[in-house]
Protein backbone atom coordinates (compact mmCIF):
# COMPACT_ATOMS: atom_id res chain seq x y z
CA UNK A 1 0.00 0.00 0.00
CA UNK A 2 1.79 3.62 -0.77
CA UNK A 3 1.99 5.97 1.52
CA UNK A 4 -0.27 8.94 0.87
CA UNK A 5 -2.36 11.58 2.26
CA UNK A 6 -0.21 11.49 5.67
CA UNK A 7 -0.64 14.39 7.91
CA UNK A 8 2.53 16.00 9.47
CA UNK A 9 2.16 17.55 12.93
CA UNK A 10 5.28 19.88 14.21
CA UNK A 11 5.52 20.25 17.99
CA UNK A 12 7.88 21.63 20.58
CA UNK A 13 7.28 20.38 23.85
CA UNK A 14 7.87 22.62 26.90
CA UNK A 15 11.53 20.96 27.47
CA UNK A 16 12.82 22.09 23.81
CA UNK A 17 12.58 18.92 22.03
CA UNK A 18 10.52 18.55 19.11
CA UNK A 19 8.47 15.71 17.72
CA UNK A 20 6.93 15.14 14.43
CA UNK A 21 3.43 13.35 15.02
CA UNK A 22 2.21 11.07 11.52
CA UNK A 23 -1.29 10.57 11.43
CA UNK A 24 -2.87 8.81 8.55
CA UNK A 25 -4.74 11.37 7.23
CA UNK A 26 -6.16 14.89 7.54
CA UNK A 27 -8.99 15.47 10.12
CA UNK A 28 -11.11 13.79 12.90
CA UNK A 29 -10.56 10.50 14.02
CA UNK A 30 -7.21 10.05 12.45
CA UNK A 31 -4.75 7.45 13.86
CA UNK A 32 -1.02 8.53 14.93
CA UNK A 33 0.90 5.96 13.78
CA UNK A 34 4.40 7.33 14.12
CA UNK A 35 6.19 9.43 16.21
CA UNK A 36 9.81 10.72 15.29
CA UNK A 37 11.79 13.11 17.26
CA UNK A 38 14.55 15.80 15.98
CA UNK A 39 13.98 15.95 12.35
CA UNK A 40 10.72 14.55 10.08
CA UNK A 41 11.06 11.03 8.37
CA UNK A 42 12.17 11.24 4.78
CA UNK A 43 11.50 9.89 1.81
CA UNK A 44 12.07 7.01 0.56
CA UNK A 45 10.23 5.61 3.74
CA UNK A 46 11.83 2.96 6.30
CA UNK A 47 9.83 -0.17 6.02
CA UNK A 48 8.60 0.08 9.60
CA UNK A 49 7.06 3.17 8.94
CA UNK A 50 5.37 2.44 5.65
CA UNK A 51 4.10 -0.99 8.29
CA UNK A 52 2.86 1.02 10.77
CA UNK A 53 1.01 3.66 8.36
CA UNK A 54 -0.46 0.13 6.20
CA UNK A 55 -1.63 -1.13 9.67
CA UNK A 56 -3.49 2.30 10.90
CA UNK A 57 -5.43 2.42 7.57
CA UNK A 58 -6.47 -1.27 7.81
CA UNK A 59 -7.09 -0.82 11.32
CA UNK A 60 -9.73 1.90 10.57
CA UNK A 61 -11.71 0.13 7.70
CA UNK A 62 -12.03 -2.60 10.22
CA UNK A 63 -15.65 -3.31 11.15
CA UNK A 64 -15.58 -3.95 14.83
CA UNK A 65 -18.00 -5.88 16.63
CA UNK A 66 -19.12 -3.01 18.70
CA UNK A 67 -21.66 -0.82 18.60
CA UNK A 68 -19.87 2.10 16.52
CA UNK A 69 -19.44 -1.37 14.19
CA UNK A 70 -23.27 -2.43 14.03
CA UNK A 71 -24.06 1.55 13.44
CA UNK A 72 -21.27 1.37 10.65
CA UNK A 73 -22.94 -1.83 9.08
CA UNK A 74 -26.67 -0.19 9.25
CA UNK A 75 -25.44 2.74 7.53
CA UNK A 76 -23.92 0.82 4.97
CA UNK A 77 -27.10 -0.96 3.72
CA UNK A 78 -29.70 -0.96 0.90
CA UNK A 79 -32.28 0.26 4.52
CA UNK A 80 -30.81 3.33 5.36
CA UNK A 81 -29.60 4.16 1.49
CA UNK A 82 -33.84 3.69 0.64
CA UNK A 83 -34.61 6.74 3.59
CA UNK A 84 -36.02 9.68 2.62
CA UNK A 85 -34.46 11.01 5.85
CA UNK A 86 -31.48 9.45 6.38
CA UNK A 87 -29.40 12.77 7.23
CA UNK A 88 -31.75 13.08 10.44
CA UNK A 89 -31.31 9.09 10.85
CA UNK A 90 -27.76 9.36 10.87
CA UNK A 91 -27.72 12.53 13.20
CA UNK A 92 -29.23 10.45 16.05
CA UNK A 93 -27.26 7.33 15.37
CA UNK A 94 -24.22 9.54 15.93
CA UNK A 95 -25.39 10.97 19.03
CA UNK A 96 -25.76 7.10 20.36
CA UNK A 97 -22.32 6.58 19.50
CA UNK A 98 -21.00 9.29 21.19
CA UNK A 99 -22.44 7.22 23.81
CA UNK A 100 -22.42 3.52 23.66
CA UNK A 101 -19.16 3.72 20.37
CA UNK A 102 -17.12 1.31 22.00
CA UNK A 103 -19.64 -1.02 23.96
CA UNK A 104 -18.93 -4.66 22.72
CA UNK A 105 -21.53 -6.87 21.05
CA UNK A 106 -21.45 -8.45 24.36
CA UNK A 107 -22.35 -5.81 26.17
CA UNK A 108 -25.42 -4.50 24.31
CA UNK A 109 -26.21 -8.22 24.31
CA UNK A 110 -26.59 -8.68 28.54
CA UNK A 111 -30.17 -8.36 29.24
CA UNK A 112 -28.72 -4.95 31.59
CA UNK A 113 -27.80 -2.96 28.80
CA UNK A 114 -31.25 -2.28 28.26
CA UNK A 115 -31.22 0.06 31.65
CA UNK A 116 -28.46 1.77 29.82
CA UNK A 117 -30.60 2.03 26.92
CA UNK A 118 -33.22 3.62 28.86
CA UNK A 119 -31.02 6.23 30.76
CA UNK A 120 -29.93 7.18 27.40
CA UNK A 121 -33.06 8.09 26.50
CA UNK A 122 -33.86 9.79 29.80
CA UNK A 123 -31.26 11.94 29.00
CA UNK A 124 -32.77 13.72 26.75
CA UNK A 125 -36.17 14.11 28.76
CA UNK A 126 -36.55 17.81 28.38
CA UNK A 127 -37.26 17.07 24.60
CA UNK A 128 -39.09 14.20 24.42
CA UNK A 129 -39.14 13.82 20.91
CA UNK A 130 -35.95 13.66 19.99
CA UNK A 131 -35.21 11.64 23.13
CA UNK A 132 -37.85 9.00 21.36
CA UNK A 133 -36.14 9.64 18.05
CA UNK A 134 -32.57 8.93 19.40
CA UNK A 135 -33.94 5.52 20.80
CA UNK A 136 -35.61 5.03 17.37
CA UNK A 137 -31.97 4.93 16.04
CA UNK A 138 -30.84 2.61 18.44
CA UNK A 139 -33.39 0.21 17.74
CA UNK A 140 -33.11 -0.02 14.07
CA UNK A 141 -29.20 -0.28 14.20
CA UNK A 142 -29.31 -2.89 16.95
CA UNK A 143 -32.37 -4.21 14.92
CA UNK A 144 -30.26 -4.68 11.63
CA UNK A 145 -27.52 -6.24 13.66
CA UNK A 146 -29.52 -9.14 14.43
CA UNK A 147 -31.28 -9.69 11.47
CA UNK A 148 -27.03 -10.13 10.45
CA UNK A 149 -26.97 -12.98 13.13
CA UNK A 150 -24.70 -10.74 15.14
CA UNK A 151 -27.56 -10.57 18.22
CA UNK A 152 -29.89 -12.62 19.39
CA UNK A 153 -32.62 -10.33 20.54
CA UNK A 154 -32.71 -6.61 20.24
CA UNK A 155 -32.38 -4.74 23.78
CA UNK A 156 -33.72 -1.42 22.23
CA UNK A 157 -37.08 -3.03 21.32
CA UNK A 158 -40.31 -1.99 22.60
CA UNK A 159 -38.89 0.91 25.15
CA UNK A 160 -41.69 3.02 25.54
CA UNK A 161 -41.82 6.60 24.18
CA UNK A 162 -41.75 9.60 26.31
CA UNK A 163 -42.91 11.88 23.87
CA UNK A 164 -47.19 11.56 23.71
CA UNK A 165 -49.02 13.25 20.65
CA UNK A 166 -51.04 15.50 21.18
CA UNK A 167 -54.72 13.91 21.61
CA UNK A 168 -56.39 17.10 22.61
CA UNK A 169 -58.95 17.47 19.82
CA UNK A 170 -60.64 20.80 21.00
CA UNK A 171 -60.57 23.40 18.45
CA UNK A 172 -59.77 26.98 19.49
CA UNK A 173 -62.92 28.96 21.27
CA UNK A 174 -64.43 31.78 18.74
CA UNK A 175 -63.09 34.04 22.12
CA UNK A 176 -60.07 32.95 21.83
CA UNK A 177 -59.33 33.57 18.02
CA UNK A 178 -60.83 36.72 18.30
CA UNK A 179 -58.37 37.41 21.28
CA UNK A 180 -55.46 36.21 19.58
CA UNK A 181 -56.37 38.09 16.36
CA UNK A 182 -57.03 41.21 17.76
CA UNK A 183 -53.86 42.79 16.99
CA UNK A 184 -51.47 40.17 16.04
CA UNK A 185 -48.87 41.30 13.53
CA UNK A 186 -49.52 40.76 10.68
CA UNK A 187 -46.90 37.82 10.01
CA UNK A 188 -48.34 35.98 12.97
CA UNK A 189 -52.02 36.15 11.53
CA UNK A 190 -50.94 34.70 8.31
CA UNK A 191 -49.53 31.68 10.19
CA UNK A 192 -52.27 32.01 12.56
CA UNK A 193 -54.73 31.50 9.04
CA UNK A 194 -52.86 29.46 7.26
CA UNK A 195 -52.59 26.55 9.53
CA UNK A 196 -56.51 27.28 10.74
CA UNK A 197 -57.97 26.63 7.27
CA UNK A 198 -55.18 24.11 5.57
CA UNK A 199 -55.05 21.69 8.74
CA UNK A 200 -50.89 22.05 8.84
CA UNK A 201 -48.77 21.01 11.09
CA UNK A 202 -46.12 23.63 12.41
CA UNK A 203 -43.69 22.81 10.09
CA UNK A 204 -45.56 22.42 7.40
CA UNK A 205 -46.78 26.10 7.65
CA UNK A 206 -43.47 27.11 7.82
CA UNK A 207 -41.98 25.17 4.51
CA UNK A 208 -45.09 24.94 2.65
CA UNK A 209 -44.02 26.37 -1.36
CA UNK A 210 -46.65 27.77 -3.56
CA UNK A 211 -46.16 25.04 -6.07
CA UNK A 212 -48.34 23.01 -3.58
CA UNK A 213 -51.45 24.77 -4.49
CA UNK A 214 -53.20 22.81 -6.78
CA UNK A 215 -56.85 25.44 -6.95
CA UNK A 216 -59.07 23.41 -5.06
CA UNK A 217 -56.70 21.48 -3.05
CA UNK A 218 -53.25 21.42 -1.28
CA UNK A 219 -50.66 18.66 -1.96
CA UNK A 220 -48.02 18.75 -0.24
CA UNK A 221 -45.48 16.04 1.02
CA UNK A 222 -45.67 15.97 5.47
CA UNK A 223 -42.95 16.45 7.49
CA UNK A 224 -43.87 13.58 9.55
CA UNK A 225 -44.14 11.35 6.94
CA UNK A 226 -39.95 12.49 6.26
CA UNK A 227 -41.96 13.91 2.73
CA UNK A 228 -42.61 10.05 1.78
CA UNK A 229 -46.42 10.76 2.18
CA UNK A 230 -48.29 13.18 0.20
CA UNK A 231 -51.49 15.09 1.88
CA UNK A 232 -54.31 16.23 -0.06
CA UNK A 233 -56.15 19.16 1.72
CA UNK A 234 -59.37 20.28 0.58
CA UNK A 235 -59.32 24.21 0.07
CA UNK A 236 -62.80 25.74 1.26
CA UNK A 237 -64.12 29.09 -0.22
CA UNK A 238 -62.90 31.01 2.53
CA UNK A 239 -59.50 29.20 2.57
CA UNK A 240 -58.81 30.28 -1.30
CA UNK A 241 -59.66 34.06 -0.58
CA UNK A 242 -57.30 33.65 1.73
CA UNK A 243 -54.80 32.46 -0.29
CA UNK A 244 -55.36 34.44 -3.24
CA UNK A 245 -54.83 37.83 -0.85
CA UNK A 246 -51.65 36.33 0.68
CA UNK A 247 -50.19 35.98 -2.16
CA UNK A 248 -50.80 39.54 -3.07
CA UNK A 249 -49.64 41.06 0.27
CA UNK A 250 -46.92 38.90 -0.04
CA UNK A 251 -45.88 40.05 -3.73
CA UNK A 252 -46.46 43.51 -3.01
CA UNK A 253 -44.45 43.20 0.22
CA UNK A 254 -41.60 41.33 -1.31
CA UNK A 255 -41.38 44.21 -4.02
CA UNK A 256 -41.03 46.93 -2.11
CA UNK A 257 -38.46 44.82 -0.24
CA UNK A 258 -36.52 44.17 -3.33
CA UNK A 259 -36.96 47.87 -4.47
CA UNK A 260 -34.95 48.79 -0.96
CA UNK A 261 -32.37 45.72 -1.41
CA UNK A 262 -31.06 47.13 -5.11
CA UNK A 263 -30.95 50.71 -3.79
CA UNK A 264 -28.32 49.77 -1.21
CA UNK A 265 -26.94 46.89 -3.42
CA UNK A 266 -27.58 44.03 -1.41
CA UNK A 267 -28.16 40.61 -2.43
CA UNK A 268 -31.86 39.65 -3.14
CA UNK A 269 -32.29 36.03 -3.38
CA UNK A 270 -32.98 35.44 -0.18
CA UNK A 271 -36.43 37.29 -1.06
CA UNK A 272 -36.70 35.15 -4.12
CA UNK A 273 -36.47 32.14 -1.57
CA UNK A 274 -39.15 33.45 0.54
CA UNK A 275 -41.33 34.49 -2.49
CA UNK A 276 -41.63 30.61 -3.10
CA UNK A 277 -43.04 30.19 0.35
CA UNK A 278 -46.92 30.86 1.21
CA UNK A 279 -45.58 32.31 4.71
CA UNK A 280 -43.19 35.03 4.76
CA UNK A 281 -41.98 36.42 8.13
CA UNK A 282 -41.73 40.09 9.24
CA UNK A 283 -38.48 40.78 7.99
CA UNK A 284 -39.62 39.12 4.37
CA UNK A 285 -37.55 36.41 5.17
CA UNK A 286 -39.42 32.28 4.95
CA UNK A 287 -39.88 31.18 8.34
CA UNK A 288 -36.44 29.44 9.61
CA UNK A 289 -38.38 26.45 11.34
CA UNK A 290 -41.58 25.41 13.43
CA UNK A 291 -39.80 26.25 16.82
CA UNK A 292 -40.01 30.15 15.25
CA UNK A 293 -43.70 29.95 14.66
CA UNK A 294 -44.45 28.13 18.27
CA UNK A 295 -42.42 31.03 20.00
CA UNK A 296 -43.75 33.16 17.90
CA UNK A 297 -47.66 32.36 19.35
CA UNK A 298 -46.09 31.78 22.77
CA UNK A 299 -44.86 35.39 22.16
CA UNK A 300 -48.58 36.28 21.17
CA UNK A 301 -50.05 34.96 24.11
CA UNK A 302 -47.76 36.40 26.63
CA UNK A 303 -48.18 39.88 25.49
CA UNK A 304 -51.81 38.99 26.17
CA UNK A 305 -51.12 38.32 29.97
CA UNK A 306 -51.74 34.52 29.43
CA UNK A 307 -49.14 31.66 29.91
CA UNK A 308 -50.65 28.92 28.60
CA UNK A 309 -53.26 29.26 25.59
CA UNK A 310 -53.99 27.42 22.86
CA UNK A 311 -51.07 26.19 20.83
CA UNK A 312 -51.39 26.18 16.99
CA UNK A 313 -51.19 22.84 16.36
CA UNK A 314 -54.77 22.70 17.68
CA UNK A 315 -55.89 25.00 15.00
CA UNK A 316 -56.35 21.92 12.76
CA UNK A 317 -58.84 20.75 14.75
CA UNK A 318 -61.01 24.06 13.71
CA UNK A 319 -60.04 23.03 10.13
CA UNK A 320 -61.33 19.46 10.46
CA UNK A 321 -64.63 21.34 12.10
CA UNK A 322 -64.80 23.41 8.70
CA UNK A 323 -63.90 19.88 6.71
CA UNK A 324 -67.11 18.21 8.08
CA UNK A 325 -69.50 21.27 8.45
CA UNK A 326 -68.23 21.40 4.47
CA UNK A 327 -69.93 18.12 4.00
CA UNK A 328 -65.97 16.35 3.30
CA UNK A 329 -66.57 12.92 4.03
CA UNK A 330 -64.33 11.03 7.34
CA UNK A 331 -62.13 9.37 5.26
CA UNK A 332 -61.00 11.98 3.11
CA UNK A 333 -60.51 14.52 6.34
CA UNK A 334 -58.50 11.29 7.59
CA UNK A 335 -56.22 11.04 4.97
CA UNK A 336 -55.89 15.07 4.76
CA UNK A 337 -55.01 15.48 8.53
CA UNK A 338 -52.75 12.22 9.15
CA UNK A 339 -55.35 10.90 11.47
CA UNK A 340 -57.15 7.90 11.95
CA UNK A 341 -60.97 7.50 11.10
CA UNK A 342 -61.80 6.67 14.17
CA UNK A 343 -60.38 9.76 15.63
CA UNK A 344 -62.62 11.98 13.05
CA UNK A 345 -65.55 9.96 14.10
CA UNK A 346 -65.30 10.87 17.55
CA UNK A 347 -64.40 14.80 16.81
CA UNK A 348 -67.35 14.87 14.51
CA UNK A 349 -69.36 13.19 17.49
CA UNK A 350 -68.31 15.28 20.23
CA UNK A 351 -66.90 19.12 18.86
CA UNK A 352 -69.33 19.30 15.78
CA UNK A 353 -73.21 20.88 16.04
CA UNK A 354 -74.82 18.15 13.78
CA UNK A 355 -77.75 20.42 13.52
CA UNK A 356 -74.97 22.87 11.33
CA UNK A 357 -73.68 19.57 9.67
CA UNK A 358 -77.09 19.27 8.54
CA UNK A 359 -78.36 22.44 7.75
CA UNK A 360 -75.15 22.95 5.45
CA UNK A 361 -75.89 19.49 3.55
CA UNK A 362 -79.44 20.78 3.11
CA UNK A 363 -78.02 24.00 1.58
CA UNK A 364 -75.64 22.13 -0.96
CA UNK A 365 -78.47 19.62 -1.72
CA UNK A 366 -80.72 23.01 -2.62
CA UNK A 367 -78.43 24.68 -4.67
CA UNK A 368 -77.55 21.28 -6.54
CA UNK A 369 -81.36 20.97 -7.54
CA UNK A 370 -81.56 24.74 -8.69
CA UNK A 371 -79.00 24.36 -11.44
Amino acid sequence: MPVEGVNVIRKVLANGTVKFRYYAWRGKGAPCFWVSEAKPVKTPFPRAFVEAYDKAVRESREVKDDFNGLAQRYLQSPAYAKLVNGSERSRYVGLAQKQFGSAPIKVIADPRFRGELIAFRNSFGATPRTADLAIQAVSVVLEHARNLGLLALNPAAGIPNLYRLPGDKRPWSAAEIQLFIGSAPEYVADAFWLIRHLALRRKDAAEILWTADKGTHIAWRTSKSGRAREAVIPILPEARAFLDDLKRRNTAKLSKLAEGYSRKRKDVAPLQTAARHMLVAHKGQPWRDESSLTKSFAKRWKALGIQDGPSPHRLRNNAATSFMVAGIDDRTIADAMGWAKEDVEEMRRVYVDREAVVSAAVIRLSERNTR
